[in-house]
């Protein structure tokens, strides 16, 4: 594996330093995305981090990606009007 990052992986995130950086955070994103897809209760649930790492992991791809999601995401007005 740390061939595929340093051949690879390591061009399509730019951003991120290590093989680590990135491996954490796509763990927990899927997780999330594992509970949103079988309707589980999100209450409790740490969606700002999760909002976050994906954020940053759009980010290390390319700074304009980030600046796409960021643009076009609605994440920050829904949690402020806390529904």
């Amino acid at each position: 594996m740390k061939r595929f990052w340093r051949h690879r992986l390591r061009n399509a995130f730019p951003g991120a330093a290590m093989k680590k950086d990135l491996s954490e955070p796509m763990k927990l994103i899927q997780r999330f995305r594992n509970r949103i897809a079988h309707h589980d209760c999100l209450l409790g649930q740490p969606v700002v981090e999760r909002y976050a790492d994906m954020r940053r992991i759009a980010g290390w791809v390319d700074p304009a990606a980030e600046a796409w999601l960021t643009s076009r995401s609605q994440i920050d007005e829904l949690l402020a009007a806390k529904p």
